[in-house]
C-alpha cells in the first residue's frame, strides 16, 4: 500500500477505521500525536515483531483527497460494452440523456441512480447508454457549442465564469447542465 488511494479505500475514507497492530503481520495507522505533522502510515511486521513503516500521507491530504468515480468513455462505448457498477454515464429517459450512476447489473437488468436520486431499471437490450465527455476547462468570455441535457437541445453560448452559466441570446443555463462542451473559435 503506497498510494493515498489506497489507503482512503482501505480505511473507506474515515480515520477511525485504522487499526494497530496485535496479531496482524500488516496495519494502517495514523500518528495523530504528532502535533505538527500528523500523518497516515502503513507498516509490516518482520521477524521479532519489528515494524517497519512506509509514510503514505499527512492527515490533511488524507482528509482533502476526493475519490473520482469511474466514468463510461467513449473508447468504451466504441468497444461495444456496458458501463460498470459504480459508473456514471449517460441515459436516456423520457426522450431525453440524463446523467446517472450504474448502481446493480445482471445479464437482463441494469439499475441506475439518477442525478435527481431516484433508482431507474432498464433492460439491458433495450438500453440506451452514452458516454459522458471529459471536462474541458471553461474561459470566461468565450464561446461555447453543447448540449443542455435538460432539453437535450444542441446551443452555443458564452461562458459566464462568476455566475458558472453559458449565456445564449434570450437566457442563460447552468454548466451542469450541459454535456458535450465544445470552445468555438476561429481557426486559421
Amino acid at each position: 500500500m503506497k498510494t493515498i488511494k489506497e489507503a482512503y479505500e482501505a480505511l473507506n475514507g474515515d480515520l477511525k477505521n485504522t487499526y494497530y497492530p496485535d496479531e496482524d503481520d500488516e496495519f494502517l495507522f495514523h500518528d495523530k500525536d504528532d502535533y505538527f505533522n500528523p500523518y497516515i502510515a502503513y507498516s509490516t511486521k518482520s521477524m521479532g515483531n519489528v515494524c517497519n513503516y512506509e509514510y503514505i500521507c499527512t492527515v490533511e491530504e488524507f482528509n482533502n483527497y476526493k475519490p473520482v468515480a469511474p466514468v463510461f468513455t467513449q473508447s468504451m462505448a466504441d468497444a461495444g460494452t456496458l458501463p460498470s457498477v459504480g459508473m456514471e454515464c449517460l441515459f436516456k429517459h423520457q426522450n431525453k440523456m440524463v446523467p446517472g450512476k450504474v448502481v446493480a447489473l445482471t445479464e437482463k437488468f441494469i439499475i441506475l441512480l439518477g442525478d435527481d436520486g431516484n433508482e431507474r431499471i432498464r433492460i439491458i437490450s433495450e438500453f440506451i447508454v452514452e458516454p459522458i465527455a471529459p471536462p474541458i476547462e471553461l474561459i470566461d468570455g468565450e464561446a461555447y457549442l453543447f448540449t443542455f441535457t435538460k432539453t437535450n437541445f444542441t446551443c452555443k453560448g458564452i461562458y459566464n465564469s462568476a455566475s458558472k452559466t453559458l449565456q445564449l441570446a434570450m437566457h442563460q443555463v447552468n454548466v451542469r447542465d450541459c454535456t458535450n462542451i465544445q470552445l468555438l473559435g476561429v481557426k486559421s
